[in-house]
């Protein structure tokens, strides 16, 4: 018995493929012989309105149930026959040639290996529901392989649904809410839709809030953002939180659907009163702004608080909060307290008048209002900050171009310093390096200085204001490192064989700069580099002499004049080249040479 079993098994599986390779060449070389057909617009399970198709590849925009629109693409064989005809057949349900009617047929010329799109309008509008459609194309058997015989091919059902009407309600809105509401309240609805051909595709609540009718204050969607595709008889619950300038108002909710082809329906209509105010004034903060720094420990508060209560001249109290920024968080540092405002009026109040003193740090503060029903509100936070600290030194030194060690001597006593250990000259260029901190704000500018004797003054000879190249402006408050060139210049002035005294200034962004002892002074020894100059004046009989003068006198008046800043050792005066061995002068008072050493002075002058 077993035997018998598995022979007829293979029996049945061997009769499969023989029917199977029989359909293949009975039916599948029949529709090579004649050709073929696609049913290809529109495309399969298109949903349409009375204006405008929706089709899963969303192409298929042109179809609606006015005026409809076919494409048949039929192609002919190479070797049977032309294509003569191609018809259209519609139903209301799924069938073959004797089942759906004939819509209509179009008579065509196609050649044999030839294929064309036949376009059929349908002249009569559709009812609503779903339709179930195919194409057919019919040759005229001439060709070289043909019997002249007329030879079929159809398509297989396609469907499309039209609908015209748009969702209805299966339950009346439901509120949730009482018919009187206050502000900040959340009143919901809930409804229930449905559609008699397609599907619900988004529900919308509408509220008149603004005077219209078609404000959107709330529509389906998931927490993504994308239209929730709520199905036939589903329950949609949609939310509104009552704005507080909605006071005294009365609300008229109505909820809005369209089906899956966009047919619209608009629900009866929900009516609130808001009679109650539950919601904190409005604070806006307008000074100090957030990140604001000054160097005075007074501080002037501007704020304006906003109640919805319309009431003219309608007054509530406000209070300042201020906290002080540190390590451990934001303490609890003063408040200013019963401050009667005006319903959107600017308040301002300082910090003087409550006998407030604020010190050096960074500060936060807000605003605190109750409104009389109760209302409590309090604005965000801005910061500020105190700043009377002046930047501190790092390290101030002085290096000379070329040089291996630093230069000078450092001091805090009053310039000129007299000790100088290094010595530089005149036109050779240093460079000042400078490292400051700032304490609560930002350093901005440095200057480097030199104390001028002859003006009893220091005076700035570089900078790093608008010097793009070293500009200490975005440094942080930690620390800023910076370089000063400076060249003392040649000739006869205030650097020639002298100690000359520089010294660092810094500022930072609220003007506070280092002074007194915070300032290092470094002295320089300038060796005098410029030779002392002389200028020879002469007359005769009171008659200006020049170079080259014949006079009559035998007495002429000779002077001279020296330029030199610094004490000489040595003159030598001689009259028509004459000289003397040794110092002194010759008995014709015509040379004379004289050091400081000759005459017992420092100045030989």
């Amino acid at each position: 018995m077993e035997k018998e079993g598995k022979v007829d098994l293979l029996s049945i599986i061997i009769l499969s493929i023989v029917i199977f390779l029989v359909y293949v060449v009975l039916v599948l070389a029949n529709l090579n012989m004649g050709g073929g057909v696609e049913a290809t617009f529109p495309e399969n399970n298109t949903n349409a309105s009375a204006t405008f198709g929706y089709s899963p590849s969303a192409g298929n925009a042109s179809f609606n149930a006015l005026t409809p629109q076919f494409h048949c693409t039929a192609r002919a064989n190479t070797t049977v026959g032309n294509v003569t005809n191609v018809s259209l057949y519609i139903g209301t349900a799924p069938g073959g040639w004797g089942d759906l009617i004939e819509n209509q047929t179009v008579n065509v010329s196609i050649d044999a290996g030839e294929e064309s799109v036949v376009i059929i309008n349908v002249t009569s509008a559709f009812n609503e529901g779903v339709h179930w459609w195919f194409c057919r194309s019919t040759d005229n058997g001439s060709g070289v392989a043909g019997t002249g015989t007329a030879n079929y091919n159809t398509t297989l059902n396609r469907t499309f649904t039209i609908d015209k009407t748009g969702p209805y309600l299966t339950t009346n809105v439901t509120n949730t809410s009482n018919a009187a509401v206050s502000t900040e309240d959340v009143v919901y609805f809930a409804v229930n839709f449905t559609d008699q051909y397609t599907s619900i595709h988004t529900v919308r609540l509408f509220v008149n809030a603004s005077g219209a009718a078609n404000n959107e204050v709330n529509i389906t969607a998931d927490s993504s953002g994308s239209l929730v595709q709520a199905g036939n008889d589903t329950m949609v619950n949609l939310s509104y939180t009552i704005p507080g300038h909605l006071l005294d108002d009365v609300l008229n909710f109505t909820l809005w659907v369209n089906d899956s082809v966009n047919n619209v329906n608009m629900s009866p209509a929900v009516v609130l009163r808001v009679d109650r105010d539950a919601t904190g004034p409005g604070i806006n903060l307008t000074s100090p702004v957030s990140l604001f720094n000054q160097s005075s420990g007074t501080v002037s508060f501007n704020f304006t608080a906003i109640d919805n209560n319309k009431t003219a001249g309608y007054e509530f109290t406000c209070g300042i909060n201020i906290s002080l920024t540190s390590s451990a968080g934001n303490l609890e540092f003063a408040n200013i307290t019963n401050i009667q405002v005006t319903n959107g009026t600017s308040q301002v109040n300082s910090t003087s008048d409550k006998s407030v003193g604020l010190s050096n740090g960074t500060y936060m503060w807000n605003v605190s209002c109750t409104d009389k029903a109760g209302n409590l509100n309090t604005s965000l936070s801005q910061n500020f900050t105190i700043d009377q600290i002046a930047p501190v030194l790092v390290n101030f030194s002085i290096n000379g171009t070329g040089a291996v060690d630093f230069l000078g001597s450092d001091s805090s006593a009053n310039p000129p310093f007299e000790g100088a250990s290094r010595s530089w000259a005149q036109g050779r260029s240093f460079t000042a390096i400078g490292n400051f901190t700032d304490n609560l704000t930002k350093l901005l500018e440095a200057d480097l200085q030199f104390y001028n004797t002859s003006l009893g003054d220091w005076q700035t000879i570089n900078t790093t204001k608008d010097d793009t190249s070293n500009n200490i402006t975005s440094a942080t408050s930690a620390e800023a490192v910076f370089n000063l060139t400076f060249t003392p210049p040649s000739g006869r002035n205030e650097f020639e064989g002298n100690n000359v005294s520089f010294r660092l200034l810094v500022n930072d962004t609220l003007g506070n700069m280092n002074k007194s002892s915070n300032i290092v002074n470094i002295t320089i020894n300038i060796n005098d580099t410029y030779a002392p100059t002389i200028t020879i004046n002469a007359t005769a009989d009171g008659v200006a002499m020049i170079n080259g003068s014949n006079i009559t006198s035998s007495i002429p008046l000779i002077s001279w004049a020296v330029a030199e800043n610094n004490k000489l050792t040595s003159i030598n005066v001689s009259v028509d080249g004459a000289y003397k061995l040794g110092t002194g002068e010759n008995t014709c008072k015509t040379f004379g040479y004289y050091t400081s050493s000759d005459v017992d002075a420092d100045n030989v002058e």
